[in-house]
């Protein structure tokens, strides 16, 4: 939670979007990956007063890569 809030406080101070991935380890040790598209949410007068944003979960996407480059190294290893 700690590294959300600071993501958060970022775009607050310096009032421009971010595009981050988050990790998030809950109850039980599953941990789950978010991209993270933040942008600050202006008044009428340009003043930052919020952040606004979404946060699809991106899990599956990072395992699938994750397995990909171990079965190269295997692949590349065997082929030495």
């Amino acid at each position: 939670a700690q590294a959300f809030q600071a993501a958060d406080q970022r775009v607050l101070e310096s009032g421009r979007p971010e595009d981050i991935e988050e990790v998030f380890t809950g109850h039980g040790g599953t941990t789950r990956t978010y991209r993270a598209l933040k942008s600050p949410l202006r008044d009428r007068s340009g003043n930052v007063i919020g952040v606004m944003g979404v946060a699809p979960d991106i899990s599956e996407q990072r395992e699938s890569e994750q397995r990909e480059r171990l079965l190269t190294r295997e692949l590349d290893h065997r082929a030495k």
